[in-house]
């Protein structure tokens, strides 16, 4: 009988006849990689692992179980829960699957059963996954299911990556959005809204309302320019998270850019900190670390985008400064160079939405600031760099 049920697959106690099939898992040096030290284990081994998980099943009722595709019958690999390293009562969740089940959900799909069995344990206080910083599908997987950066832990030898979601704590983040109808905030909103949270989009057009809602979007109408005090904390109020994604616009005069991209942004600052919305992130601009004098329209861009990242940084929120290259409408390539200097490298909107949300999800980037354009590190792992280096 399987313990754990989901559309796709049965979660049951393992039993000597799957140690063949997974010898060949455990066996796998590229499945294995980032798994306990890195290194395949023997047959022999795979033998007393599974005699060792379904012995704890039998005395504890919770362990790691085989994964196994309704459908077909096949064993894909493993997930489950152990006692987390952990003193204070976690759980810790964990998946191992065979290359041909990756990028199929299957993860994503026993690891959510596991996070909502571990969650129902009396006593368990908390679930965690620790997963190896190179290992960015395992920590994209773990963010779906809800857990959250928090911190480094050393454990088999090396370093790993902590993301946890305590008891009392299983509610999505509450995020608004200036410049919700801007081009990145329209490719920001569906992957916040696709990992639960809740997405408050602040437009001044209300004719924009229609277009949010269909992304999942709950539109807020406030002019950053000329709402009061009140209409601009009444838009933030009760948020985890601010994304600064607001700007006049191309075409719109040096005014406009003194008014919107750098007082629209201190006004929204001074909200946040006045509701203790603590986390503020926004999208600034290369160039910025050293803006042009002069009346030109791009150099008072600029000196508004600086004097909007100093007001930030002088701020106590917890911020981050993002400063994309130029940027482009090509396809997202999920890599990036994110570094405090990175040149007039372009990058796609895309990935620059990727960035925004991976920052948001990972509390350490919190005194960060950085330049953005295209590379060959993946997000997440460009993202955990930055938060090690922030720690």
């Amino acid at each position: 009988m399987p313990v754990l049920r989901t559309p796709r697959l049965d979660l049951r106690p393992f039993t000597p006849a799957d140690v063949p099939a997974m010898a060949k898992v455990y066996g796998d040096p590229e499945v294995m990689r980032h798994v306990a030290t890195g290194e395949p284990w023997s047959a022999a081994r795979t033998h007393a692992i599974l005699e060792a998980y379904a012995r704890r099943h039998r005395r504890d009722g919770i362990s790691v179980l085989a994964v196994v595709e309704r459908a077909t019958g096949d064993l894909l690999g493993d997930a489950g829960l152990e006692p987390s390293p952990a003193t204070d009562g976690a759980l810790e969740v964990g998946w191992t699957l065979r290359r041909d089940a990756w990028g199929r959900g299957v993860a994503t799909e026993a690891g959510a059963a596991c996070v909502r069995h571990a969650l129902t344990v009396p006593g368990a206080q908390a679930v965690e996954a620790l997963v190896v910083p190179t290992n960015t599908a395992s920590v994209r997987v773990a963010l779906k299911l809800g857990l959250r950066p928090a911190g480094h832990r050393h454990a088999h030898g090396r370093e790993h990556r902590v993301l946890r979601l305590t008891r009392g704590q299983e509610r999505p983040m509450d995020v608004v959005v200036a410049g919700a109808h801007g081009q990145i905030a329209k490719l920001l909103h569906p992957r916040l809204v696709a990992r639960g949270d809740r997405v408050r989009g602040l437009i001044r057009n209300p004719d924009q309302a229609a277009a949010l809602e269909a992304l999942g979007v709950e539109p807020v109408v406030c002019d950053l320019e000329h709402a009061d005090v009140d209409e601009l904390r009444a838009a933030v109020r009760g948020a985890d998270a601010f994304v600064f994604a607001a700007g006049a616009g191309p075409g719109s005069g040096a005014e406009r850019k003194a008014t919107m991209d750098r007082d629209g942004a201190v006004r929204t600052i001074r909200a946040c900190e006045d509701e203790g919305v603590a986390r503020y992130v926004i999208v600034s601009s290369i160039g910025a670390d050293d803006p042009p004098q002069g009346d030109e329209v791009f150099a008072v861009y600029l000196r508004a985008k600086a004097e909007a990242d100093e007001a930030l940084k002088a701020s106590k929120l917890d911020w981050t400064v993002v400063r994309p290259g130029p940027l482009t409408d090509d396809e997202p390539t999920g890599k990036v160079r994110a570094a405090r200097h990175v040149g007039r490298e372009s990058v796609p909107r895309a990935d620059v939405a990727d960035v925004l949300a991976a920052v948001l999800a990972e509390p350490e980037t919190a005194g960060e600031v950085f330049e953005l354009g295209s590379g060959d590190t993946p997000i997440d792992e460009a993202v955990a760099t930055l938060a090690r280096a922030g720690s």
